[in-house]
């Protein structure tokens, strides 16, 4: 049925807005009408494109030839990361709309102190993208850096200055408000480290000569509910400032993740509620004394209700 009245069909399309995005920035798409003088406004559809362009290292880049040729490119990455640490360049192409990435020349390490230098060639192309993965010592995956070239022309790429985030690792997922919270990881020996919940700082400490760092969070302070942690260091010399690692999600609850995580994997799920029950019914009374959520000494219908109820608030 096609509505009663008159309707103009408007199409408005805004682009080349610009903002500058920290940490604490939320973007939205939204609707602000006014001046209808109390006529009706239907708005049928709304859409946005939002393209985030992440500020990078700029490259010194040197031409061999006036005219172009067909001589491969020079590509020199160099910086620091993470004593031990392993990086390895990955060109990036898209083939049959799936994104491939491609190891270039193998994987290599960082010095003792963390500083790297890597040297490829780069056949003659118009866009080329590169990505190029760390790893700390410990196998952690940090966030990864994204390069693209123009190498149509005989010339030397000098990529240098590059700067890591650190790895992250949380020594729980969910923390009972009150509780230590450990978050570790590799960053650049002698850097400030800082960690960031929800964009703010919550603590800092000095990364060790290894690049190990450890920050102790009490949450005691922090109100319940999730948070998004991440870690960023501070340059020793300069004051140069990190991206954010990868982010982490925080929960603090006001129950004890512990006390029902049975198997100790850091998740609550259908699989500690089979073991609860195992231990509940159980008849070996040590096995069954562990279902004793409430510490009366009693294994009975209430420890069943203590489970239920962390059950459904671990799983919010």
């Amino acid at each position: 049925m096609r509505p009663r009245g008159n309707y103009a069909e408007v199409a408005q399309s805004h682009t080349g807005l610009s903002i500058l995005k920290t940490a604490t920035t939320d973007l939205g798409v939204g609707v602000s009408i006014t001046g209808t003088n109390s006529k009706v406004v239907r708005i049928s559809q709304i859409s946005g494109i939002v393209t985030y362009t992440i500020p990078g290292e700029p490259a010194t880049v040197e031409t061999a030839h006036e005219g172009g040729g067909n001589t491969p490119t020079k590509i020199i990455f160099s910086g620091k990361a993470y004593p031990g640490a392993t990086l390895g360049v990955y060109l990036a192409r898209e083939e049959w709309g799936v994104l491939q990435q491609a190891l270039i020349d193998g994987e290599f390490k960082t010095e003792n102190d963390g500083s790297f230098h890597k040297e490829i060639i780069s056949p003659v192309e118009e866009r080329r993208v590169y990505i190029l993965r760390i790893k700390d010592k410990g196998g952690k995956e940090g966030r990864s850096k994204v390069f693209t070239y123009d190498t149509k022309f005989n010339r030397v790429i000098n990529q240098e200055n590059i700067f890591f985030a650190p790895t992250i690792s949380l020594s729980k997922p969910v923390v009972s408000r009150g509780e230590l919270l450990l978050i570790s990881g590799y960053a650049a020996p002698g850097n400030k480290v800082e960690s960031l919940f929800d964009g703010k700082i919550t603590g800092e400490v000095k990364a060790e000569g290894s690049g190990l760092y450890r920050i102790l969070i009490d949450t005691k302070q922090a109100a319940l509910g999730d948070y998004k942690v991440q870690i960023r260091q501070v340059g020793s010399e300069n004051e140069k400032v990190s991206e954010m690692s990868e982010s982490k999600i925080l929960r603090v609850s006001s129950f004890s993740f512990a006390l029902i995580d049975f198997n100790d994997d850091n998740k609550i799920d259908i699989q500690d509620w089979s073991i609860f029950l195992n231990n509940w019914s159980a008849k070996d009374e040590v096995v069954k004394a562990k279902s004793d959520l409430n510490g009366d000494g009693e294994v009975d219908v209430s420890d069943f209700s203590v489970f239920l109820t962390n059950f459904q608030l671990g799983n919010r």
